[in-house]
């Protein structure tokens, strides 16, 4: 009977974290062959789910129309360089200010992506910081993660 109830709470406390979890497609333009980039963390109150979040990221792609998670890279600041684009879904108990596009892009972030899709933000003083921190994370941490500068916020640890 005591095992029952231990069970119950854990599954009632599992439940109550995935339900804190909020699901963002992250947008990141990445200089080519550089470690230059700028993220965008786009949340849908509606999509709440990783299913949910890859078929608008597979549509936004197919149909080069953002209609869910709209966001817009400066394309007139890109010219003249190879730019990647990468789009992954993620889910996060951390909270991101909402994506405006004439905020600059001031804030450095350490992310890491875990094979679960688990999004973790660590803020940096800058760039070269963020960089520092990424080259002193084991080498199959380091692989999940990348340095970016975003124009959002981090509003929870």
């Amino acid at each position: 009977m005591l095992r029952a109830a231990i069970l119950l709470l854990a599954a009632l406390a599992g439940m109550a974290q995935a339900a804190e979890d909020r699901v963002y497609l992250v947008a990141t333009a990445n200089l080519g062959g550089s470690n230059l980039a700028q993220s965008v963390f786009l949340h849908e109150p509606d999509i709440t789910t990783l299913a949910d979040c890859e078929a608008a990221r597979l549509q936004g792609i197919r149909e080069r129309d953002w209609v869910r998670y709209h966001h817009i890279f400066m394309r007139d600041r890109m010219q003249g360089f190879t730019v990647q684009r990468q789009y992954r879904c993620v889910v996060s108990a951390q909270l991101i200010d909402a994506w405006y596009d004439k905020d600059r892009y001031d804030h450095a972030y350490l992310i890491t992506v875990d094979t679960e899709a688990r999004l973790r933000l660590r803020k940096t003083s800058n760039l070269a910081a963020c960089t520092g921190q990424l080259e002193s994370l084991s080498g199959s941490a380091r692989e999940q993660a990348q340095c970016t500068k975003s124009n959002q916020r981090l509003l929870s640890e």
